[in-house]
């Protein structure tokens, strides 16, 4: 399927030039901090102080060179009266935002105060809140900049840090990218650090609050919130492999494909598409068709500690659809470390990922719960000619409309898990069944090795509709901490640690995972060999009280192991090590959600 049928519209994305690289602007030399304050009085509005402040920013940057500061005060900034004037960002400038007017040091900012907004609301009718921020494109009135700022060709790295940006508008399906994407901030072969920014209130044809084309860009500390685009709601990244760390997409809406992010691999000079996304977080994203979280076609980003809640689309992809570049062959291969998808749903396949046409995704420590497809796939759904790889994955309480509530695997495609829980989903055919754990359908093929699979019996009565067996997988009651009925998702509820006595403890083929940590930072491996599953046991129990219980402790060379139990059956555990002295032990109860990290 060709990208252009997936937006209805054909897109071509050339290299762009810009108009604004065409004007020639005045230049002062050795001014390494420029200053800008929308209310300042009197002073020679020169830049040279808070006092004598320019109240324009595009003054400043008139006049600013390679190495230059911006300061710029609380208010509101526009960067002209017509839809085509943007604020145009130079090589080696750094821009700066929230101050209050009068520091001396950017340490004394504070952007959560003084808020510094860079808007598109070039007639100043918009709908804003009191900072001069529209928080939903339905309050843009009027006429607004196509782009609020832009980075064209920048080959020494410009700085953004501290600014709101809102209000841009451009919407025209674009026969080149401008306009039509980067309602926020678009960016092309340019180098960018951005840091502390918030994007919302963009509206856009791709990427509602931004777009970066063959650039290289560093990002953190960021969010992207009520941004709309036909695809790419949030943030729209080509051919490029920016760095972001500490990122939040939220409530970001496409009409098409990427509710929260889409990046694509797909320039005619074969730039890679290598985005790495750490601590990032995709909330209530949504997607008409194609990803409600984040879409990806032709690019391999690699992602840790991610986590995917509560998006959802209307076609296939709840939280991610992995999607491959027709047009040029590029295949789709991204990894997924220490990820979790929770409560999103999709009316199609895939609640939390829909893998299509050649991807081939690695995902290791991923858990995937409370998700929902309408169609196949609750969890995961690996469709036409795709293929996966799973190690240390739990996949539990999601459910299909169709087959395979927890993992689809359909139209001739591959699939290999390693260390995997698949327990407690449903599908049409029930809760808990063979095709409710996974359904191979139409050629596909799933092996699976060191894995706990319901209705699989096990490797001793391999049941051959899971795939091949690799031996040494497992049937039996995982024992998860709090596991809720599938029948609830899509839902963030539920906890999928192991408990004590779990068959999944020590199961698991310690040579098939590398990482340090699991998929909430605990070790990953106790006692020399790995678990099965996302989580690592801890030894560590959450309680539920004191009633009733009776209190045993048993102890080997190693290890003191408490208990405490309830008409005979264990319910929780405790496992100090030898080392420890009776001071070192922690004392009290804790609430049944909470736990507590090994005393080192």
């Amino acid at each position: 399927m060709s990208r252009a049928s997936r937006l209805a519209l054909p897109v071509v994305i050339p290299l762009l030039v810009c108009l604004f690289l065409s004007l020639h602007l005045p230049v002062r030399a050795g001014l390494p901090i420029v200053y800008v304050d929308a209310s300042v009085v009197g002073g020679n509005n020169d830049g040279s102080s808070w006092a004598n402040a320019y109240s324009d920013l595009q003054d400043a940057l008139a006049v600013v060179t390679s190495g230059s500061e911006i300061w710029v005060a609380a208010g509101v900034y526009t960067p002209g009266t017509v839809v085509s004037d943007t604020f145009v960002l130079p090589a080696g400038v750094s821009l700066y935002g929230g101050f209050a007017g009068g520091e001396t040091t950017l340490v004394a900012r504070d952007w959560t105060n003084n808020v510094t907004v860079l808007s598109g609301d070039i007639d100043a009718n918009d709908a804003a809140d009191a900072n001069g921020v529209v928080t939903d494109t339905a309050q843009i009135q009027g006429d607004n900049a196509y782009t609020v700022l832009s980075a064209i060709g920048l080959t020494q790295t410009s700085s953004l840090d501290g600014f709101t940006i809102t209000a841009g508008r451009t919407m025209s399906p674009p026969l080149s990218c401008y306009p039509g994407c980067g309602a926020g901030i678009y960016a092309e072969r340019s180098s960018l650090s951005i840091a502390n920014l918030t994007f919302i209130g963009n509206l856009a044809y791709l990427g509602g609050g931004m777009t970066n084309i063959t650039g290289t860009v560093i990002m953190q500390d960021t969010t992207f919130t009520n941004n709309k685009a036909a695809g790419a709601g949030g943030f729209f990244n080509v051919d490029s492999s920016p760095i972001l760390t500490n990122i939040v997409f939220s409530n970001n809406y496409a009409s098409a494909l990427g509710g929260g992010m889409s990046t694509w691999g797909y320039h005619p000079d074969g730039s890679p598409s290598v985005p790495r996304l750490t601590s990032v977080r995709f909330e209530d994203n949504r997607s008409d068709y194609w990803a409600g979280g984040l879409e990806m076609e032709g690019s391999s980003p690699i992602l840790s500690d991610v986590v995917f809640i509560n998006n959802w689309a209307g076609g296939h992809g709840g939280g991610v659809a992995i999607l491959y570049e027709s047009n040029d062959l590029d295949v789709s291969e991204p990894t997924f470390i220490n990820v979790l998808f929770q409560g999103n749903e999709a009316l199609g396949d895939g609640g939390g990922i829909a893998n299509l046409e050649f991807s081939n995704p690695l995902l290791i420590n991923v858990i995937f719960s409370g998700n929902r497809a309408g169609q196949n796939g609750g969890a995961f759904s690996n469709r036409y000619f795709a293929a996966g790889t799973m190690v240390n994955v739990t996949v539990a309480g999601n459910r299909a409309g169709g087959a395979g509530g927890g993992i689809a695997n359909v139209n001739d495609s591959l699939l290999t898990l390693t260390n995997v829980i698949v327990w407690g989903n449903a599908d049409s055919s029930g809760t808990g069944t063979a095709s409710a754990t996974l359904s191979n359908q139409t050629g596909s093929q799933t092996t699976v090795a060191y894995s706990l699979l319901q209705g699989s019996g096990g490797s001793t009565v391999w049941n051959s509709a899971m795939g091949t067996d690799n031996g040494n997988n497992l049937d039996s009651d995982p024992l998860f901490v709090s596991a809720l009925l599938p029948a609830s998702a899509p839902t963030t509820g539920g906890n999928y640690a192991l408990n004590f006595g779990s068959p999944a403890i020590n199961s698991g083929n310690t040579f098939s995972n590398t990482t340090l940590l699991d998929v909430i930072s605990n070790p990953r491996v106790i006692d020399s060999q790995i678990d099965l599953g996302a989580y690592e046991y801890q030894g560590v129990p959450t309680a539920l009280g004191t009633e009733g219980m009776q209190l045993l402790a048993t102890q080997d060379s190693v290890h003191i192991v408490v208990l405490w139990l309830m008409m005979g059956v264990a319910l929780l555990s405790l496992t100090l090590r030898k080392r420890y002295t009776p001071t070192q032990a922690r004392s009290g109860w804790l609430p049944a959600d909470q736990t507590v990290d090994q005393m080192e």
